[in-house]
């Protein structure tokens, strides 16, 4: 189990109660605004975007900066699974992407956590689960009070290069 798989389940026993009501603020957020923010973030930036897939539970995009060109996924579920995420592995094969994120309000089968890092792409590609994509998205005051809102919602960290 790594590193930040664990603070990661630390940061949500420490804080339970708060990062539940978090994740169901994020959960309750439409797919649709989340792609749109995606998408402001990109044009703030200068970064080509070619959507691939769009439907009420997330979003698959292709982002291309001027040096690299990175995947997302982002996926409103409770849990991915292994066919899920073989999914997604395949069209990071297919796309020949530098960077790839999977990014889910949920968490991720304990199995795709290990088949992900015995995968030749596993270098580039990141496990993204509810908890971690909260705590890249705000600062620890708001984290931890009923302030988490969309206008605290970024995807800067994700966006190429």
């Amino acid at each position: 189990m790594g590193v930040h798989l664990v603070l990661d389940k630390l940061l949500y026993k420490l804080n339970k109660e708060n990062t539940k009501k978090a994740l169901n603020r994020l959960n309750s957020i439409d797919a649709e605004v989340l792609y749109n923010i995606l998408i402001k973030n990109c044009w703030k930036y200068g970064i080509q975007n070619k959507l691939l897939l769009k439907d009420k539970f997330g979003f698959e995009v292709e982002l291309i900066g001027r040096l690299e060109k990175v995947f997302i996924k982002f996926q409103k579920s409770n849990k991915v699974v292994v066919y899920e995420y073989e999914d997604f592995y395949r069209k990071c094969e297919i796309i020949n992407m530098d960077r790839a994120y999977y990014i889910s309000t949920g968490t991720f089968a304990n199995d795709i956590y290990e088949v992900n890092h015995t995968r030749p792409l596993s270098s580039s590609i990141q496990l993204i689960n509810g908890v971690k994509f909260l705590k890249t998205q705000v600062s620890s005051k708001i984290f931890h009070s009923n302030e988490f809102n969309i206008y605290n919602i970024h995807f800067f960290k994700y966006l190429p290069y």
